[in-house]
């Protein structure tokens, strides 16, 4: 992927966050993004990756666990008996599966 896309998909994806996220989680998201991208830089990683996946970890933490499950039970991700017993991270299995799609 060119850097031109990439630059396009972090602002297409930026954008679903805004509408998606309350302010707070947007704003938590966007500084995660940056950390990432920082640390990227200094350890020689891809940055546009490192920002996009820091933007997007949380896209899914403010939904009802009701559809975080589904999106687990419909994504192509094995997710353990342990996992399943932890509702606090569902969130980011279900981002994952919900960014695969």
């Amino acid at each position: 992927m060119s850097k031109a896309d990439q630059n396009e998909q972090i602002r297409n994806m930026t954008a679903l966050l805004k509408a998606r996220l309350s302010k707070k989680r947007f704003t938590h998201s966007v500084n995660v993004a940056r950390a990432a991208f920082a640390l990227a830089e200094r350890w020689g990683a891809d940055t546009q990756r490192a920002y996009l996946a820091g933007l997007l970890h949380d896209c899914c933490k403010e939904l009802p666990f009701s559809e975080q499950e589904e999106l687990m039970r419909g994504g192509p991700f094995a997710v353990s008996e342990t996992e399943w017993l932890c509702k606090p991270v569902w969130h980011g299995i279900a981002a994952a599966s919900y960014m695969h799609a």
